[in-house]
């Protein structure tokens, strides 16, 4: 079953004191070519996974052995309302009763994940009633949202306040232009916000130059005084300390298609 690890699952170190940045790798669910160096990255990840399609099952199953957090990567209406956001994704002209079915039928696509983040979703994300039905039932599950901040207009956080889910915002794309200088430069203002802040949340995808950037760069993180966590340690790092979320940035990865 997706989700469960097995006997020999790695297990990452506790929370660590000091500064922290929760890294979010997105997409899974397709046969990414980087899928695999991913699954042995030596530091905690966020694993996020489409639901419903070939490999989600066991991408989720497969993170979740390698010792990496699950979440689910939920598939919502984006403005360009012709772009194709995959299956079983979120749609405002849904009633709140279908939304939340989608949800559900998504959770149970991929069990034992701990959280949810938008795919896409930047009409979703901005419409207080649908958030209201996706976060509804977030809260009756005990399950985190992480606002991939794909648009400044999204209610999410607000929303998921209201309803007492754990939240955390999406502060730097990492990727969302695919070149090596480029994603370095985001990995390093990733790393100030978090020297700046004590915590700090990045998206990036399942490609072989974010992969590179992340594994070239880890002396220089982990010089820095900077530690890896999953967002839901973050999460709970925050809950101890009483700090407020991270604020959110500038939005990098606003309605990026997924290659198939």
């Amino acid at each position: 079953m997706a989700g469960q690890a097995s006997p020999n699952r790695r297990r990452f170190p506790e929370i660590p004191a000091g500064p922290v940045i929760a890294v979010v790798i997105d997409d899974w669910g397709y046969a990414w070519p980087a899928a695999g160096d991913f699954l042995r990255f030596p530091e905690p990840l966020t694993v996020a996974v489409l639901p419903h399609l070939p490999l989600s099952e066991d991408h989720a199953r497969q993170a979740a052995e390698a010792g990496f957090e699950v979440i689910l990567h939920m598939p919502m209406e984006a403005e360009n309302q012709a772009m194709d956001i995959g299956p079983g994704g979120i749609y405002t002209s849904m009633d709140d009763e279908t939304i939340a079915g989608a949800v559900r039928s998504a959770l149970a696509a991929l069990p034992g994940v701990r959280g949810l983040n938008n795919h896409m979703g930047s009409r979703a994300t901005s419409d207080p009633r649908v958030m209201g039905a996706v976060l509804g039932v977030l809260a009756e599950r005990g399950l985190f949202y992480l606002d991939s901040f794909t648009s400044r207009a999204t209610v999410g956080p607000d929303v998921a306040e209201a309803a007492g889910v754990p939240y955390a915002v999406n502060q730097v794309f990492l990727d969302h232009i695919n070149e090596p200088d480029h994603i370095r430069r985001q990995i390093r203002r990733l790393v100030r916000l978090s020297l700046e802040q004590g915590a700090a949340v990045g998206i990036g995808h399942v490609r072989p130059q974010t992969y590179e950037a992340l594994m070239d760069m880890l002396p220089e993180i982990r010089a820095s005084g900077v530690r890896f966590v999953t967002v839901s340690q973050l999460l709970d790092l925050r809950a101890v300390q009483g700090a407020a979320a991270p604020a959110a940035g500038r939005p990098g990865d606003r309605e990026v298609p997924v290659p198939r």
